[in-house]
C-alpha cells in the first residue's frame, strides 16, 4: 500500500513527530505530488535547518514516488475546480493540484487540512 503525503504531513515527519510515524509505517512506499516537493522545497529556502532537511529529503526521495503532473492530472483539477465551485467550497489552489495528484492514481493523502474532506472521492488520514 501506498500513501501521499502533504506539505504538512511531510514537515511533521521531517520533525520527526512521533505520530506521524505510527501512520506512515503502515504503508509500503511514500508518494510526494510534485507540488507537495514543491512547496517543501520552497519552505527550506527560509529554514534555518535548510542544510539538514535537504539532506533528510534527499534520502527520502530515494524511497518515494513523486506524482508527477501531467495531461490527466490536468482532467482532474478541472473537474475539482468544478465541483467545488458549484458546491461553494473552493480549496486554496494547490491543494486542488494535490487533489488532483491523489485522485488520479488513486491515494490517500496524509494531512491536518479538514478542506480536503469536501472531496467525496479522496480519503484523508490525519495524525
Amino acid at each position: 500500500m501506498e500513501i501521499a503525503l502533504d506539505t504538512n504531513a511531510l514537515s511533521a515527519f521531517a520533525d520527526g513527530e512521533k505520530n506521524i510515524y505510527n501512520i506512515i509505517r503502515d504503508f509500503r512506499r511514500l508518494a510526494l505530488p510534485a507540488t507537495v516537493l514543491g512547496e517543501y522545497r520552497f519552505g527550506l529556502k527560509f529554514s534555518r535547518y535548510r542544510e539538514q532537511r535537504s539532506k533528510w529529503l534527499s534520502e527520502l526521495l530515494k524511497h518515494s514516488r513523486i506524482l508527477e503532473i501531467d495531461e490527466i492530472t490536468t482532467n482532474y483539477y478541472a473537474d475539482i475546480r468544478s465541483i467545488l465551485k458549484r458546491q461553494g467550497t473552493p480549496l486554496p489552489e494547490n491543494d486542488v493540484w494535490i487533489a488532483s495528484s491523489c485522485i488520479q492514481y488513486n491515494l490517500s493523502i496524509l494531512s491536518r487540512d479538514k478542506h480536503f474532506d469536501n472531496l467525496k472521492n479522496m480519503t484523508r488520514l490525519s495524525w
